[in-house]
């Protein structure tokens, strides 16, 4: 089998659809197999790269992408997705430079830099984050994704309406993970505007869609913290936690509210479970 051959193209597909149906096994097989051949297309290491990425193999998706740099260093997706494992593994400086060589090689490409911008974003870099989100947007202004990134950005930096303004002038399907993230973000307005009856309405509105989202459980805990509804807080996390039981930071909420209530037994408890 060449590196040209049909066939390969053939069997990442085969990969992808088992991958898909969640046969991860077999897709892993046929990958693994492929790669074993030394087989090193573009399209091999960044397929088998994205489904080690996503099954979160990532020290092996690391060194397909670092490979496919060496091999394909025109390609400038691997980059991306290079830096969206180093910004994982808080290694943010890693990120920064690997998307900074991209940027050499493609100056003007708005997937580079709404990349940077989240990576700016991590590290609390707002400017840097403002400039590089509105160099996407600028390169593609009808890009919703982009526009939710700035708004985020925005509430960080508690540009309320500016942030407000951009988010009501989206249109979503109700059902897109899109309109999901915009009304998380016009809660997060709402409470910081001290609008605590809106930020539930909003959050409880999302819930009826998108239960199985955990972090409207924890959101809205935070929500009757500030409104001092520990009562409600400890309701709706109980019944998070019944749906994320691993979900740490669901638990740590719960022991603080039974603190504040002084029920310190029952918080003792909660944190050690």
């Amino acid at each position: 089998m060449t590196e040209n051959s049909l066939e390969i193209i053939k069997y990442i597909q085969i990969a992808r659809e088992n991958h898909k149906k969640g046969n991860v096994y077999r897709a892993n097989e046929i990958y693994s197999k492929l790669i074993n051949q030394k087989i090193y297309t573009y399209e091999l290491l960044v397929s088998y790269g994205i489904f080690c990425k996503e099954i979160n193999n990532l020290k092996i998706a690391k060194n397909l992408f670092f490979l496919s740099i060496k091999k394909y260093p025109l390609k400038i997706n691997s980059y991306i997705l290079l830096a969206e494992i180093l910004r994982k593994e808080n290694k943010i400086n890693d990120a920064l430079k690997t998307l900074f060589a991209a940027k050499k090689i493609e100056k003007f490409n708005s997937e580079i830099d709404y990349s940077l911008s989240i990576t700016f974003k991590t590290i609390k870099s707002f400017k840097e984050a403002i400039i590089s989100i509105n160099s996407a947007i600028n390169q593609k202004p009808n890009n919703q994704t982009y526009q939710i990134l700035k708004a985020d950005i925005l509430v960080e930096t508690f540009k309320n309406e500016k942030a407000k303004k951009l988010l009501l002038n989206l249109k979503l399907p109700k059902d897109s993970i899109l309109f999901f993230q915009r009304e998380i973000l016009l809660s997060k307005i709402f409470i910081n505007e001290k609008e605590y009856k809106l930020s539930e309405e909003v959050l409880l509105g999302l819930k009826k869609s998108f239960s199985k989202e955990r972090i409207l459980y924890l959101n809205l805990s935070d929500l009757y913290f500030k409104n001092k509804e520990l009562e409600k807080g400890i309701l709706i996390l109980k019944e998070g936690i019944k749906i994320f039981p691993k979900f740490i930071p669901l638990r740590f909420n719960l022991g603080i509210m039974y603190r504040n209530l002084g029920l310190i037994e029952l918080s003792i408890k909660t944190h050690l479970e």
